[in-house]
Protein backbone atom coordinates (compact mmCIF):
# COMPACT_ATOMS: atom_id res chain seq x y z
CA UNK A 1 0.00 0.00 0.00
CA UNK A 2 1.04 3.72 -0.50
CA UNK A 3 2.45 5.26 2.43
CA UNK A 4 0.64 7.82 4.28
CA UNK A 5 3.59 10.55 3.07
CA UNK A 6 3.01 8.95 -0.45
CA UNK A 7 -0.62 10.22 -0.32
CA UNK A 8 0.08 13.68 1.09
CA UNK A 9 2.24 14.45 -1.41
CA UNK A 10 -0.43 13.70 -4.07
CA UNK A 11 -2.77 16.21 -1.90
CA UNK A 12 -0.29 18.60 -1.82
CA UNK A 13 -0.31 18.37 -5.60
CA UNK A 14 -3.83 18.56 -6.31
CA UNK A 15 -5.08 20.62 -3.14
CA UNK A 16 -2.28 22.91 -2.46
CA UNK A 17 -2.37 20.86 1.66
CA UNK A 18 -1.44 17.46 2.56
CA UNK A 19 -4.53 16.26 5.02
CA UNK A 20 -2.09 13.70 6.66
CA UNK A 21 -5.20 13.70 9.51
CA UNK A 22 -7.88 11.83 6.79
CA UNK A 23 -5.29 9.49 6.04
CA UNK A 24 -4.46 8.60 9.31
CA UNK A 25 -8.30 8.56 9.72
CA UNK A 26 -8.28 5.83 6.68
CA UNK A 27 -5.69 3.76 7.30
CA UNK A 28 -5.83 3.42 11.46
CA UNK A 29 -7.68 -0.42 10.36
CA UNK A 30 -3.97 -1.10 9.39
CA UNK A 31 -3.20 -1.43 13.28
CA UNK A 32 -5.12 -4.12 13.76
CA UNK A 33 -5.98 -5.87 10.15
CA UNK A 34 -2.53 -5.32 8.22
CA UNK A 35 -2.13 -5.24 4.83
CA UNK A 36 -6.08 -6.37 4.88
CA UNK A 37 -7.10 -2.56 6.38
CA UNK A 38 -8.90 -1.83 3.64
CA UNK A 39 -12.18 -3.68 4.36
CA UNK A 40 -12.67 -0.85 6.64
CA UNK A 41 -12.91 2.37 6.17
CA UNK A 42 -12.49 2.67 1.72
CA UNK A 43 -16.07 2.35 0.41
CA UNK A 44 -15.16 3.35 -3.03
CA UNK A 45 -12.58 1.27 -3.21
CA UNK A 46 -14.50 -1.91 -1.89
CA UNK A 47 -17.32 -0.90 -4.47
CA UNK A 48 -14.71 -0.57 -6.92
CA UNK A 49 -13.21 -4.69 -6.04
CA UNK A 50 -16.64 -5.66 -5.44
CA UNK A 51 -18.76 -5.05 -8.57
CA UNK A 52 -15.30 -4.83 -10.56
CA UNK A 53 -16.10 -1.30 -11.76
CA UNK A 54 -12.81 0.72 -13.03
CA UNK A 55 -12.88 3.91 -10.37
CA UNK A 56 -12.92 6.03 -13.41
CA UNK A 57 -16.54 5.33 -14.41
CA UNK A 58 -17.63 7.14 -10.84
CA UNK A 59 -16.19 10.29 -11.92
CA UNK A 60 -18.62 11.91 -13.05
CA UNK A 61 -20.89 10.83 -10.42
CA UNK A 62 -18.41 11.79 -7.79
CA UNK A 63 -17.76 15.51 -9.35
CA UNK A 64 -21.53 16.31 -9.17
CA UNK A 65 -21.58 14.83 -5.46
CA UNK A 66 -18.44 17.08 -4.91
CA UNK A 67 -20.33 20.06 -6.61
CA UNK A 68 -23.30 19.84 -4.27
CA UNK A 69 -21.34 18.95 -1.19
CA UNK A 70 -19.61 22.59 -1.89
CA UNK A 71 -22.96 24.23 -2.82
CA UNK A 72 -24.46 22.90 0.44
CA UNK A 73 -21.62 22.69 2.66
CA UNK A 74 -19.16 24.50 1.60
CA UNK A 75 -15.35 24.50 -0.12
CA UNK A 76 -13.24 23.21 2.41
CA UNK A 77 -15.94 19.98 2.86
CA UNK A 78 -15.93 19.19 -0.54
CA UNK A 79 -12.21 19.39 -0.90
CA UNK A 80 -12.24 16.91 2.32
CA UNK A 81 -14.45 14.23 0.05
CA UNK A 82 -12.28 15.04 -2.94
CA UNK A 83 -9.32 13.91 -0.38
CA UNK A 84 -10.92 10.89 0.94
CA UNK A 85 -12.10 9.72 -3.00
CA UNK A 86 -8.64 10.84 -3.99
CA UNK A 87 -7.16 8.55 -1.40
CA UNK A 88 -9.45 5.36 -1.96
CA UNK A 89 -8.44 5.71 -5.94
CA UNK A 90 -5.08 6.17 -5.54
CA UNK A 91 -5.03 2.72 -3.31
CA UNK A 92 -6.97 1.46 -6.33
CA UNK A 93 -4.21 2.41 -8.41
CA UNK A 94 -1.43 1.11 -6.38
CA UNK A 95 -2.71 -2.32 -7.01
CA UNK A 96 -2.83 -2.37 -10.24
CA UNK A 97 0.97 -1.34 -10.31
CA UNK A 98 3.47 -3.77 -10.45
CA UNK A 99 6.64 -3.66 -8.14
CA UNK A 100 8.66 -1.58 -10.50
CA UNK A 101 5.83 0.65 -11.16
CA UNK A 102 5.38 1.05 -7.57
CA UNK A 103 9.26 1.88 -6.99
CA UNK A 104 8.94 4.60 -9.68
CA UNK A 105 6.21 6.30 -8.73
CA UNK A 106 7.55 6.44 -5.02
CA UNK A 107 10.86 7.76 -6.93
CA UNK A 108 8.64 10.48 -8.67
CA UNK A 109 6.63 11.49 -5.28
CA UNK A 110 10.10 11.72 -3.56
CA UNK A 111 11.46 13.78 -6.51
CA UNK A 112 8.50 16.17 -6.42
CA UNK A 113 8.93 16.58 -2.29
CA UNK A 114 12.92 17.28 -3.36
CA UNK A 115 12.18 19.77 -6.19
CA UNK A 116 9.74 22.77 -4.41
CA UNK A 117 10.35 24.88 -7.50
CA UNK A 118 8.77 22.11 -9.39
CA UNK A 119 5.85 22.33 -6.94
CA UNK A 120 5.33 26.36 -7.16
CA UNK A 121 5.79 26.34 -11.25
CA UNK A 122 3.33 23.44 -11.86
CA UNK A 123 1.43 22.59 -9.16
CA UNK A 124 1.05 26.08 -7.42
CA UNK A 125 2.05 25.14 -4.16
CA UNK A 126 4.48 27.57 -2.65
CA UNK A 127 5.94 25.38 0.41
CA UNK A 128 8.83 27.78 1.19
CA UNK A 129 6.48 31.43 1.31
CA UNK A 130 3.30 29.61 2.51
CA UNK A 131 1.29 30.08 -0.49
CA UNK A 132 -1.35 28.22 -3.00
CA UNK A 133 -2.02 29.76 -6.35
CA UNK A 134 -5.86 29.74 -6.65
CA UNK A 135 -8.35 30.16 -9.48
CA UNK A 136 -11.42 31.49 -8.57
CA UNK A 137 -15.10 30.70 -9.67
CA UNK A 138 -15.02 34.28 -11.69
CA UNK A 139 -11.47 32.84 -13.37
CA UNK A 140 -9.37 35.29 -11.60
CA UNK A 141 -6.30 33.52 -10.73
CA UNK A 142 -4.86 34.10 -6.75
CA UNK A 143 -1.98 33.20 -4.25
CA UNK A 144 -4.03 32.45 -0.90
CA UNK A 145 -1.57 32.95 1.99
CA UNK A 146 -1.53 28.93 3.58
CA UNK A 147 1.30 29.74 6.10
CA UNK A 148 0.58 25.70 7.16
CA UNK A 149 1.66 24.26 4.06
CA UNK A 150 5.68 24.96 4.74
CA UNK A 151 5.59 22.73 8.19
CA UNK A 152 3.33 20.65 6.17
CA UNK A 153 6.16 20.42 3.64
CA UNK A 154 9.08 20.26 6.11
CA UNK A 155 7.39 16.98 7.46
CA UNK A 156 7.02 15.30 3.57
CA UNK A 157 10.85 16.19 3.39
CA UNK A 158 11.95 14.41 6.93
CA UNK A 159 9.70 11.29 5.33
CA UNK A 160 11.33 11.69 2.14
CA UNK A 161 14.95 11.88 4.25
CA UNK A 162 13.77 8.71 6.52
CA UNK A 163 12.66 7.24 3.40
CA UNK A 164 16.60 7.51 1.07
CA UNK A 165 18.07 6.35 4.02
CA UNK A 166 15.98 3.01 4.29
CA UNK A 167 16.05 2.46 1.00
CA UNK A 168 19.06 2.22 -1.42
CA UNK A 169 16.99 1.84 -4.60
CA UNK A 170 14.98 4.68 -4.12
CA UNK A 171 18.46 6.32 -3.07
CA UNK A 172 20.37 5.61 -6.51
CA UNK A 173 17.36 6.44 -8.54
CA UNK A 174 17.11 9.56 -7.21
CA UNK A 175 20.85 9.78 -7.63
CA UNK A 176 20.93 8.73 -11.19
CA UNK A 177 17.80 10.44 -12.31
CA UNK A 178 17.92 13.63 -10.93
Amino acid sequence: MPSRWMHCVVDLIAFGRTYPEIHAQRDEPYKHLGAKHRIERHGLYQFCKKHREPFENLLPFLMECFEDLRNSQGGDKSEEAQVDAAHNYFDYLWDKFSADERKYFEGLLAWIVLHPEILMSKFGVDVIGGQIHRVLEDENEVWEDAPEVIQQYNELRKEVGKRLKEDDGLRAMLMKYG
